[in-house]
């Protein structure tokens, strides 16, 4: 297996060997085309460069002329008002993109503005063809054509005013095509070109008076078709058509170049193509051996550490050295080391806390009644699913003797080890108050003192930074009395057995008839824990027997399907509705079943907790 090393020295070498062929190659090419008999081709692929250029010339005028139709002011331009404020700011894009006039025009052809770098304005009367371009203009087709405009060659651009559904006018920028165009073009192709007229004029030439008034001489008889070059003398000419949009002829382009000077260039280029072309073996050659030579050493350094960090060596570091690649991954490697160490922290962390949460939240399972019982005349059933391995709902079930049930509901504020701590709270309280209400037959018709003792007790601990709701109740066989207190938490549902039970209001639209205990509307809506001056009330309500009460918490009908939706009461009702005719453990577990269905996730957001008592 070859070391790194002696692959980077046979890649330099490789690379070193293309560079010499390419230059060779480049520098036969060109001997080969700086050839006599081949002097043609190389005039076409000048006049080529040529066309080219006066291709992308015509699209900038077309793209010129887009931008200054899209200044914001420019629709005045079609109204009588502020004409100098409107000038001078054309003239400023007129400057700055180096355009000779910007004209604006009505629909109907009217000539309303002119900004010209010349003192006369150059258009003195429209021909047709720059009234077909204006026409085009106003039927949204953005243009750029020749046209000859009095005695001169012109590049002109065109683009609508206003809205493109019904322009207010019509916007043209043009540039002359005159001596210093031409001059500008010999720079970028070493041929000297001259534009004429169709009458054998020249109108511009980057040749001085005599060569031009020669060339005019030689292109009086000149017979060679369009677009084929003809040697003359010592010198290759070519004349090549001008047309606007319309396939117009509208001039012609006259290429001349001299041999002398093509090879003098060539001579020139092949000299500086050779000289550039050694440099750049000797420096290539030199760079490659001390890159190889500094990108080896670094990489056997990495390559050393990978190998103390792979054995466990976390703390170990590479020298931070260079900007280059190496150099990047020497930090990377440092980086992630740092990453690692902090990763086994974490993660040594979070075992011990789930190992605390686990003990936690066998702890606070203790704290739940069985989720269904049946004391007669009584049955309980209940679902619980915290959010979290903790959560914050709470339920308890208390028989006090005597045909007398307890049953406690809560909601602590927030999630996990804050909120089970409230439950905790919650749970000791309610336990010892069950007993002394098992011991004291008469306060058991007050379970608004347990609200009243543990909103005391929440506020003395937390001091109103955390809180609960609460909901307590007692059911009572021999009196058919359903006593209850509400802090703050969700009214229960109370479901008689006959449809037609007095306690339903008839006028109140439900899915299923039923009644939700906060009808005499005088309970305290006061959550536990934020005001320990705050009182709550005991209300009573009749039962019969076949009656169900149904207890929850918001976790439950606020529960979100994926799209966002809301379960909510009346999809509640609803499925209660559905699913009352089973017994009611099979009602609230089809109930939950619904629920789930609709939130189609596999954790709730929420703590969701849901309580049934039937009266039998």
């Amino acid at each position: 297996m070859r070391s790194i090393k002696t692959r980077i020295i046979l890649l330099s070498s490789v690379l070193l060997t293309l560079s010499i062929g390419i230059c060779l190659c480049a520098a036969l090419l060109f001997l080969k085309l700086a050839h006599a008999q081949n002097i043609f081709q190389i005039f076409d692929q000048t006049d080529s460069v040529v066309q080219t250029l006066f291709e992308v010339t015509r699209r900038q005028m077309k793209n010129e002329a887009i931008l200054i139709a899209e200044i914001p002011m420019l629709s005045q331009a079609v109204k009588p008002q502020d004409q100098k404020k409107f000038k001078d700011t054309v003239e400023i894009y007129r400057k700055q993109l180096q355009i000779d006039f910007v004209d604006v025009f009505s629909k109907n052809g009217t000539l309303l503005t002119h900004v010209s770098g010349e003192e006369s304005t150059p258009v003195q009367g429209l021909s047709p063809p720059y009234t077909a371009l204006i026409q085009d203009a106003l039927h949204g087709l953005n243009l750029a054509t020749f046209l000859a405009i009095g005695n001169r060659l012109t590049i002109i651009g065109a683009a609508p005013l206003g809205a493109s559904e019904a322009p207010s006018g019509v916007l043209v920028v043009g540039s002359f095509l005159d001596d210093k165009f031409a001059t500008q073009l010999k720079r970028l192709t070493g041929a000297d070109l001259s534009i004429r007229f169709p009458d054998k004029k020249i109108i511009s030439s980057s040749l001085s008076s005599p060569d031009r008034e020669k060339l005019a001489a030689i292109l009086e008889n000149y017979t060679a078709p369009a677009d084929q070059a003809r040697r003359i003398e010592d010198h290759v000419l070519r004349v090549s058509p001008l047309k606007d949009s319309h396939g117009n002829l509208i001039g012609e382009l006259a290429s001349y170049l001299s041999l002398e000077d093509m090879e003098r260039t060539s001579n020139n280029i092949l000299k500086t193509v050779s000289l550039f072309g050694l440099v750049i073996i000797l420096v290539s050659l030199g760079l490659s051996t001390l890159m190889g030579q500094a990108l080896t050493r670094n990489l056997i350094a990495v390559i050393a550490a990978t190998k103390r960090i792979a054995s466990g060596d976390f703390q170990f570091k590479l020298p931070e050295e260079g900007r280059d690649e190496v150099g990047d991954l020497a930090r990377s490697i440092n980086h992630m080391s740092d990453k690692i160490i902090d990763l086994l922290a974490y993660e040594k962390a979070k075992v011990e806390y789930e190992k605390e949460l686990e003990t936690a939240n066998a702890v606070q399972m203790t704290f739940f009644s069985a989720p269904s019982s049946r004391v007669a005349p009584f049955a309980v059933s209940a679902f619980y699913s915290p959010a979290r391995q903790i959560g914050g709902d709470w339920w308890g079930h208390h028989t006090l003797g005597n045909g007398v049930e307890l049953i406690l509901i809560g909601d602590a504020t927030g999630h996990g080890v804050p909120a089970a701590l409230v439950t905790a709270m919650a749970y000791s309280t309610s336990n010892i108050y069950a007993h002394l209400l098992s011991q004291t037959p008469e306060t058991v018709h007050h379970p608004s003192r347990i609200l009243q003792e543990l909103n005391r007790l929440l506020y003395a601990c937390l001091a109103g930074k955390l809180c609960m709701s609460f909901f307590a109740a007692i059911f009572d066989a021999q009196r058919e009395t359903l006593t209850f207190a509400n802090g703050g938490h969700c009214f229960p549902f109370l479901i008689p057995k006959e449809a037609n039970d007095d306690l339903v209001n008839q006028t109140y639209s439900h899915p299923i008839p039923c009644v939700a205990l906060n009808y005499q509307k005088k309970s305290s809506a006061s959550l536990l824990g934020m005001d320990p001056h705050a009182q709550f009330l005991d209300d009573e309500v009749k039962i019969k027997k076949g009656d169900r009460v149904v207890f929850y918490t918001d976790g439950l009908i606020e529960a979100r399907s994926p799209e966002g939706k809301m379960w909510g009461t009346r999809h509640f009702l609803k499925s209660l509705a559905h699913h009352y005719p089973k017994d009611l453990t099979g009602m609230c577990d089809a109930v939950i079943q619904d629920l789930k269905l609709f939130y189609q996730q596999k954790n709730f957001e929420d703590d969701v907790t849901i309580v049934g008592i039937e009266y039998f």
